[in-house]
C-alpha cells in the first residue's frame, strides 16, 4: 500500500510538482533545479534498453541496446561495441568493467521475462575493450545472479579490494556477495582472485531487493519488498544489514556520490508506483524527474525539470557532476551531463 503522502501526490497531480512534493514529502527544505546547469547532451546511435553508467574518469558511457553492450564517447558521439547483452557495469576506479556472460533461458519467460542466469561474471580492462579486445582478464563461474553492483572497499597504488553483490531471480530471489583482491602493475591488472570459496549470502537477516552499493561499500540502497520503499542500509562484518534511512517512497535505482554524502534517484510525482523498470514503456505524462537526498542535512533537492519528457537513472562522477538519460517524444533519447553552478 502506498504511503498517504504519495496518494495525495496522485490526487494533486495537476498542481506544479515542485509544490506538491514540497508540501507533502516528509523531508527538509528543497533546492531548485536551477542550481544545476547542463554542460553536455549526446544522442546515442542506438536505443538504450535500460540501465546505463558513466565510466569514471573518462568521456565514455556504458549502455545496453538490443542484444549488445556499447561504450558511447560523450565528446565525439562515437560508439564501441563491447561483449554480451546484459548490463556492463564500470567499477568506481573506472578502468575495470564487469559484464555477465549469460546463456538465454527461455523457460523463465512466464514469470520474469527473458532473464537468464546461467553463465559467468566477467571482468574486463577498459583500454582493452576500446581496442576491440574482448578477452576478460578474470572470470567468476561461481557467483549466482545476473543483476550486479560493485564497490571498492580499499585502494592503494598496487592493489584494490572489490566487493560485488548480485541478485538471483531464479535462486529464490536471494542476494549474494563476493569480495575480490586485485593487484596492479603500472596501472594494469596483474592478478585477481575471489576471497571466498563460495559466494556469501548478503543480508541474511532481512529481505531486500535490487541492492545498489555505494562506491566505498559503506552504504547500500535497496527496495523493501513489502512496502516498496527505497531504503538505505549499512552492513556489519557478518554481512547482516541495518536500516539507516527509509526514503518512504518508491524510487528508481539510486546512485551514491563518491564521498557517500548524496543519493540520487528518479521519481514520478504523477504515478509514484511507476519507477521505470524499462524506460521505453514509460508514458511521458508521468513527469519522471531526478532528485538528490543529502544524507548529512536530510534534505531533498530537485536536479532536473524535464518538460514533456522523462529523466532516469542519475549517476555521479568522481568530481560530483551528474549524468542521466532523458526520454523524449517518439522514443528518442539523450544522455545528459550536469554540473552544480
Amino acid at each position: 500500500m502506498l504511503p498517504l503522502f504519495l496518494k495525495k501526490i496522485r490526487l494533486l497531480f495537476k498542481s506544479p510538482k515542485k509544490v506538491c512534493l514540497l508540501s507533502l514529502l516528509p523531508f527538509a527544505a528543497f533546492s531548485s533545479p536551477q542550481e544545476w546547469e547542463m554542460i553536455k547532451k549526446t544522442s546515442p546511435q542506438n536505443t538504450p534498453k535500460y540501465f546505463f553508467r558513466p565510466v569514471p574518469g573518462t568521456p565514455y558511457i556504458s549502455y545496453t541496446s538490443g542484444t549488445r553492450n556499447r561504450l558511447l564517447n560523450m565528446e565525439t558521439g562515437a560508439e564501441v561495441k563491447i561483449p554480451h547483452w546484459v548490463d556492463a557495469v564500470p567499477t568506481p576506479i573506472g578502468n575495470v568493467i564487469t559484464i555477465p556472460r549469460l546463456v538465454p533461458n527461455f523457460s523463465v519467460k512466464p514469470r520474469f521475462g527473458f532473464i537468464p542466469e546461467f553463465g559467468t561474471m566477467e571482468f574486463y580492462q577498459l583500454d582493452n575493450l576500446l581496442k576491440g579486445k574482448a578477452k576478460p582478464f578474470f572470470r567468476d563461474r561461481k557467483l549466482p545472479g545476473a543483476y550486479q553492483t560493485i564497490a571498492v572497499l580499499k585502494k592503494t597504488p598496487h592493489s584494490a579490494l572489490f566487493r560485488m553483490v548480485t541478485e538471483s531471480f531464479l535462486n529464490k530471489k536471494r542476494v549474494f556477495l563476493q569480495d575480490y583482491e586485485v593487484l596492479f602493475n603500472q596501472n594494469k591488472i596483474s592478478s585477481m582472485k575471489a576471497l571466498y570459496p563460495k559466494a556469501k549470502r548478503f543480508c541474511p537477516n532481512i529481505e531486500i531487493s535490487l541492492p545498489m552499493l555505494s562506491k566505498t561499500g559503506k552504504f547500500f540502497a535497496a527496495v523493501d519488498p513489502l512496502t516498496r520503499h527505497m531504503k538505505i542500509y549499512t552492513m556489519d562484518k557478518n554481512f547482516n544489514c541495518q536500516l539507516y534511512k527509509d526514503l518512504e517512497m518508491p524510487t528508481g535505482k539510486v546512485d551514491f556520490s563518491y564521498d557517500d554524502r548524496f543519493v540520487a534517484f528518479h521519481v514520478s510525482p504523477i504515478n509514484p508506483e511507476d519507477v521505470a523498470h524499462v524506460v521505453k514503456t514509460q508514458k511521458l505524462g508521468n513527469n519522471i524527474d531526478i532528485m538528490i537526498y543529502d544524507l548529512h542535512t536530510e534534505s531533498l533537492n530537485w536536479v532536473s525539470d524535464c518538460q514533456k519528457s522523462n529523466c532516469y537513472y542519475p549517476s555521479f562522477t568522481p568530481k560530483g557532476d551528474l549524468y542521466y538519460i532523458e526520454q523524449r517524444k517518439n522514443h528518442s533519447y539523450q544522455f545528459v551531463k550536469l554540473k552544480r553552478k
